[in-house]
């Protein structure tokens, strides 16, 4: 795994130093955008700095599209697109050693502070996934994962050949990183085939091929399919051909390249290289619904940002605290 996957992709499968099994279907965030939107208000390129960024949502305001649909009431659609803009303003969002929250550091009142003034100035709408304002033309731009664009080709107005996708916008002086998730097989210490199973796996997310090798699974030494890298797994066959979904597997992603190279999923593949995984520590479904209730506290004036950023760093805290 560790070879055969990118970095951010190990890390979204490992936790306490161990992989824990083999990443399948990657998702990571990126800003997109209604080329005809943005063109119509005179915005040429995709914004890259947050200057730019408040600068295209405000042009296209003015032509009576509002500039941003930010996500409510998900906690994902609420924290992951805030996290990458946090780290692309070069925070952190807890202490390496998980000892601490650290998203309530300058550089997350800042991020936070962003999204409160386009609200402010009317650039950005506080939306949900069932209003759909991106997909309907109601927003030039909102923040989702590629797995939107089964979405964007069932009813983008203006087909899904008008959604640009660009990286996230980053501050000046950093760059852009987007956060990634993703999903793992493995195999349960209660299982009786442990064995069984761990080939089954092994053959599910190999490269296909004839020739046989001794391979280490968990009951001992088996023969195993000697991989070929230049061929798709099983697992990268159903999730290219079944979901039209990013493999984990780099050598996947290579053999469906006529997939990963379209022109909607092409940037997020690019987008991995530079890409992190969501925090994977103790009590992280906890702390990320507290930090999405916070969020959302100031995106509807109730707290200041850093009110709300503290509010739920003391949660976070508490949580990391019980689980040390």
């Amino acid at each position: 795994v560790q070879t055969a996957y990118a970095e951010g992709t190990v890390s979204g499968a490992s936790f306490d130093d161990q992989v824990w099994g083999y990443p399948t279907e990657i998702n990571v965030w990126q800003l997109l955008y209604n080329k005809q939107v943005l063109e119509g208000a005179g915005v040429a390129n995709a914004p890259e700095t947050w200057d730019e960024f408040r600068e295209a949502a405000a042009a296209v305001t003015e032509q009576g599209t509002p500039g941003l649909a930010l996500i409510e009431g998900w906690d994902s659609g609420v924290v992951h697109p805030w996290t990458s803009l946090l780290w692309s303003n070069g925070g952190e969002y807890v202490a390496e050693d998980a000892s601490e929250a650290l998203f309530n550091s300058q550089e997350g009142i800042d991020t936070l502070q962003l999204q409160l003034d386009m609200i402010d100035d009317g650039s950005a709408i506080i939306s949900t996934l069932e209003d759909a304002d991106f997909l309907n033309g109601q927003a030039a731009m909102t923040f989702m994962p590629n797995f939107y664009g089964a979405d964007l080709r069932a009813g983008m107005q203006g087909g899904i050949e008008n959604v640009g996708v660009a990286p996230i916008p980053h501050a000046e002086g950093n760059e852009a990183i987007a956060l990634q998730y993703e999903w793992l097989w493995g195999v349960s210490q209660a299982s009786q085939q442990q064995e069984e199973a761990w080939r089954f796996l092994q053959w599910l997310n190999s490269p296909r091929t004839g020739d046989a090798a001794a391979t280490s699974t968990p009951g001992g030494e088996v023969a195993s399919p000697v991989a070929d890298e230049a061929s798709s797994s099983p697992m990268g066959d159903f999730l290219t051909s079944g979901l039209n979904a990013i493999p984990g597997r780099t050598s996947d992603q290579q053999a469906h390249d006529e997939v990963v190279s379209d022109p909607f999923v092409g940037p997020f593949v690019e987008a991995l290289q530079t890409a992190r995984t969501e925090p994977i520590i103790s009590g992280a479904q906890e702390i990320k619904t507290a930090l999405q209730k916070q969020v959302e506290a100031a995106w509807f004036d109730q707290k200041s940002a850093e009110e709300a950023l503290n509010s739920a760093a003391d949660e976070a805290n508490r949580i990391l605290g019980e689980r040390a």
